[in-house]
């Protein structure tokens, strides 16, 4: 058996634990760069901006594992104020929901924040005029996507 220095043993106890470090981080966060930095300070399980109006219809929709929504059509009435509630299930990743004119994502109608799951945000707006439109993640603008029913 060879015979190794003090130094040598305590140099490789420390490559060791710092590799252990490593692989405990990455398997932690996963690899994936769209999840947010812990926060050291607190936060409310649920955040809303703006409150919902008095008498608006409320929609809900949920951002759930492997970035996804939930529902891939919403209907909507025409010309009425609407709560969209938008929650975010999807571990620690980032997602919103907004919704545009079409899929050029040019002209925005409604957008929550982005927040990082878990999370709730909400946002209250007039719907336009009866067509089809278009919804998305806009972390994700090419994985969550959906088509928005204004009748």
């Amino acid at each position: 058996m060879p015979n190794y220095t003090r130094d040598a043993i305590l140099v490789w106890t420390f490559v060791l634990i710092a590799a252990g470090l490593v692989a405990f981080i990455v398997v932690e966060t996963g690899g994936d760069e769209n999840k947010a930095a812990p926060s050291t300070r607190a936060t409310p399980a649920v955040q809303t901006t703006p409150s919902p109006a008095a008498g608006a219809a409320t929609v809900n929709i949920k951002m759930i594992p492997t970035i996804r929504f939930d529902v891939d059509e919403i209907t909507l009435p025409a010309n009425k104020e609407v709560t969209v509630r938008a929650d975010n299930q999807d571990g620690s990743t980032m997602h919103n929901w907004a919704a545009y004119t079409d899929s050029s994502a040019q002209e925005s109608i409604a957008k929550t924040q982005i927040c990082a799951a878990p999370c709730v945000e909400e946002i209250t707006f007039k719907t336009p005029p009866p067509g089809e439109y278009f919804f998305r993640c806009d972390v994700h603008p090419t994985q969550m996507v959906g088509r928005l029913l204004i009748q």
